[in-house]
């Protein structure tokens, strides 16, 4: 309490008390001061670890694809990509396999062959033996000679054998006088069963093919900005220490290609690249069966693309517009559900083996993000002694890391290690599983 004028007038003159009394609220303000500095502290860094472990499970996870095969001397630290090479079984695009399924020539799958392949698909099944793949690896990737298709595409299911005739003089415009045959709600039907399925598949083989580039160049990245202690910089080499690589990737560069992956799909380039394909009108027939090189020489055709504006136009709001709304939620689930999912269940051991590998520039960014709260809620000179004491400590953990680090970096400097000039990678065909 507070004493009185008059109490002082009489008792303390020089004012000793109130000098005291205030000496006190200051001295109680500032450990209170305090104590709320170390809350929004303790809650900060609380806070940047748990976004620290969230982008270890992201930027490990998309390494998992990525990170390129090496063997070392001692055999401690090999490291065997399982997932690179199964690209194709994730992220299929070719219009002939699961979960497209459809005829090389018409571009739409065949009915009596669905047939044939789901009954060869269950009686394998049901005769193929236990193995060490989980259900969820199953469920996420497709098996190599798979050729069922899937809803959405079984839409453009026909019976193509039985009909070919029929088929071969609609596509040349010869004569229509079959369609009066075949019945004219039969052929409207199975017009628009190809037209939109080959228009859901002219979008989703469209991204698919985008994000496995993406993930082959990054690949392809790491191993040419790697420097090779080998002679022959034209090929990839084993021999290369690619833990520092997926460090440098870990804290420069899969921070910028995530967030443009994330914009990607935002952005809903999938869904207008659906729209721009109904409109396109093109039809997925190849040059011969199980190529890659799709038919070409009606894609030019005014009448053609008129033909798919004319039926996006009049029936695309009960058929192209909601697949495309809904592609825009289900592309990116499907992408990042495989992305992020995948390599623990197809490889636990190979995603820890990265964790662990690039856990000093996962600690670095931890320590940095310390140093930053520390400036911004201290005062001089606590906030210089946390992010001084911050950066000693990582020193004194990562020695050996960072004594390792500027060897390599001096080799490289020295020319003792070139770096890679690989332009193709040997690992782009689909796994035989």
């Amino acid at each position: 309490m507070t004493p009185s004028p008059i109490f002082s007038a009489v008792f303390d003159p020089a004012g000793t008390l109130n000098a005291n009394v205030g000496g006190a609220n200051e001295a109680e303000d500032l450990i209170n001061t305090i104590k709320s500095s170390i809350k929004k502290f303790l809650i900060a860094i609380l806070s940047i670890f748990v976004l620290v472990v969230l982008w270890a499970w992201i930027a490990v996870s998309i390494l998992s694809f990525v990170r390129p095969d090496n063997e070392t001397a001692n055999g401690e630290n090999n490291f065997k990509n399982e997932i690179a090479p199964e690209l194709d079984l994730l992220f299929p695009d070719d219009s002939e396999k699961a979960p497209y399924g459809f005829e090389w020539k018409r571009g739409i799958p065949d009915k009596a062959m669905q047939q044939e392949y789901t009954r060869v698909a269950e009686n394998k099944a049901n005769s193929a033996k236990e193995d060490d793949e989980s259900f969820i690896v199953k469920k996420l990737r497709y098996d190599k000679d798979d050729k069922i298709s899937s809803w959405p595409y079984t839409w453009g299911t026909q019976e193509i054998v039985d009909r070919d005739a029929h088929l071969a003089q609609y596509d040349k415009e010869q004569d229509s006088s079959f369609i009066a045959n075949y019945g004219y709600g039969k052929t409207l039907f199975d017009i628009l069963g190809e037209w939109l399925s080959s228009s859901i598949f002219f979008s989703f083989s469209k991204t698919r093919t985008i994000m496995k580039w993406i993930l082959r160049w990054l690949k392809l990245f790491m191993i040419n900005k790697m420097p090779s202690p080998t002679d022959d910089i034209t090929k990839e080499d084993k021999e290369s220490d690619y833990a520092y690589m997926s460090n440098v990737m870990v804290g420069l560069i899969l921070p910028i290609v995530f967030l443009l992956l994330v914009a990607f799909y935002l952005l809903g380039i999938g869904p207008i690249i659906m729209v721009l394909g109904s409109v396109y009108n093109q039809i997925t027939s190849k040059i011969k069966e199980g190529g890659k090189e799709y038919d070409t020489s009606k894609k030019t055709h005014l009448g053609r693309i008129l033909e798919g504006l004319g039926l996006t136009l009049t029936f695309g709001t009960c058929s192209i517009f909601p697949f495309a709304g809904a592609s825009y939620f289900i592309q990116p689930v499907m992408f990042f559900g495989k992305l992020l999912v995948y390599p623990l269940f197809r490889s636990l051991q190979n995603w820890k083996k990265i964790f662990f590998e690039v856990v000093p520039m996962l600690v670095l960014i931890f320590t940095i993000g310390m140093a930053l709260v520390a400036f911004d809620v201290f005062t001089e000179p606590f906030n210089y002694i946390i992010a001084v004491t911050s950066f000693l400590v990582y020193g004194i953990i990562f020695k050996d890391n960072l004594t390792k680090l500027f060897a390599v970096i001096t080799a490289w400097k020295s020319n003792m290690i070139k770096q890679k000039k690989v332009e193709k990678l040997d690992d782009t065909s689909s796994s035989s599983k």
